[in-house]
Parts: C-alpha cells; sequence; structure tokens
C-alpha cells in the first residue's frame, strides 16, 4: 500500500529495483547490516518523506530468521504506520503542555495569597508551617489576619483537589478577610457561622 505496487512485482528483486524511496532503501540497508553485526531483533520508529512537505512515520521491526548452523539466512522487515497515531500523541502533548501551564500560573496566584513563614514567626517565633499540596495547586490552605492585637490564623480544607480545590480555597481565602475586616471581635464560631452563609 506504501508503494502502489503488488507483491507479486517484489519477488526476486533487488531493493532498490521496486520502486521505494531513496531514503526507506538507504533506511533498510543501514537496518540489515546493523542485524548482520548484532544479530537482534530491530524496532524503530522512522519517518520517510512522501512529498516535501508530507511524511509518513513507520514503526518498524526487523527480525532477524537464522538457519540451523545459526547464520543469518533472512530478515523480516515490518512497517506499521502509525502517522495518524504521532498526530493524535502531539496533540495531546500539546494540550497537557498548556494545561501544565495553566495550573503553574494557578499556582503562582495561590501561593501569592499564602501567608510568609516569616509573616507567622513575628506573631509566633516558635512556629513553623508545613505545606505539601498533593497535586500543583491545593484545596487546603492556611490563612493568617492581624487585626488590631488579635491575631486570627487557620489551616482550611476545602472540597476537591487540584484546580476545583484551588478555585473554592482562592474564595474561601476571600471570603475569610472579608468576614474579618468587619468591625468588632468574632468568635471562631461566627466566622464559620458567616463563612457557611
Amino acid at each position: 500500500s506504501y508503494t502502489g505496487g503488488k507483491a507479486e512485482e517484489f519477488n526476486k528483486k533487488h531493493i532498490s529495483e521496486v520502486g521505494l524511496s531513496e531514503d526507506m532503501v538507504t533506511t533498510i540497508d543501514n537496518i540489515a547490516e546493523e542485524i548482520k553485526k548484532s544479530k537482534e531483533k530491530i524496532q524503530k520508529e522512522i519517518a520517510f518523506s512522501i512529498t516535501e512537505e508530507e511524511k509518513i512515520i513507520m514503526a518498524l521491526n526487523a527480525i532477524p530468521e537464522f538457519n540451523e548452523e545459526g547464520r543469518l539466512e533472512t530478515i523480516l522487515f515490518i512497517f506499521h504506520d502509525i502517522t495518524g497515531l504521532k498526530k493524535i500523541e502531539e496533540e495531546v502533548k500539546e494540550k497537557n503542555a498548556k494545561i501544565t501551564d495553566s495550573i503553574n500560573y494557578a499556582f503562582r496566584l495561590q501561593n501569592a495569597i499564602l501567608p510568609s513563614q516569616k509573616l507567622i514567626k513575628q506573631s509566633f517565633p516558635d512556629s513553623f508551617m508545613f505545606y505539601l499540596p498533593r497535586d500543583i495547586v491545593s484545596g487546603d490552605f492556611p490563612w493568617m489576619y492581624e487585626k488590631d492585637d488579635d491575631v486570627y490564623i487557620a489551616a482550611i480544607d476545602c472540597t476537591g483537589h487540584g484546580v476545583p480545590g484551588a478555585m473554592l480555597s482562592l474564595i474561601g481565602y476571600f471570603i475569610m478577610n472579608q468576614i474579618l475586616s468587619q468591625p468588632g471581635v468574632l468568635t471562631p464560631g461566627e466566622i464559620l457561622t458567616q463563612l457557611h452563609k
């Protein structure tokens, strides 16, 4: 199907006489030489030009066959056209890269709202914060708010992981700040009630 020829047209002919492209003949010759030396099966992905703009990608298996004396008798070449699969693979890689870039950007946004260790240590000198998200971004976040002489601190677990959890964590962060910006001192119960609302 690659050459457009019939099987009988190939019988007992040299590889250079059957209308294969020059780069395919060279590839097959090189692999045959490699197998003569190594006496081992070879698996490769190879791109061949059909036109100047278009290439076909083949999965190649070259299998040596030996006679009873252990001498190399024939090499079986099996080619599978995987051009379509490779295109899909490239599209998936490209989409994954875009998604990862977006998530990494979300990580930077989320990191910007987290209280720094330095800030926490100013109020609680003998403290530390251990924050290790399961995914790049997280539904959990530490929170701290200073109001007059009071320091409010919380470890908040939003429903979900990854991007959905991270979106909720940003919402939670801003709502918590909004609640505490009101005048007066609020108890933890009052804060949670307002957060729930």
